[in-house]
């Protein structure tokens, strides 16, 4: 926890923020969906003590796995 709040609540307060990272990076509602939930599952299995900054650390985290989507989906380009 930080600051007593859990990991559903931090990753609700910025879940409008993070699925408008993914989509724009991905362009597309259901794949900006998929990556909020893998991104989320991550989150929830981290010791959320030892992140100072969450929304930057859930915004890498987001923006990561969506470029991961595109490279496993052929889409990416060189």
């Amino acid at each position: 926890m930080v600051g007593g709040v859990g990991p559903e609540e931090i990753f609700g307060d910025y879940r409008a923020l993070l699925f408008t990272v993914a989509y724009e990076i991905l362009g597309s509602v259901a794949d900006a969906e998929d990556v909020l939930q893998d991104s989320y599952l991550r989150w929830c299995h981290i010791d959320s003590s030892t992140v100072t900054n969450p929304r930057a650390y859930l915004v890498r985290t987001v923006t990561r796995q969506a470029i991961n989507e595109l490279r496993t989906d052929g889409t990416a380009t060189a």
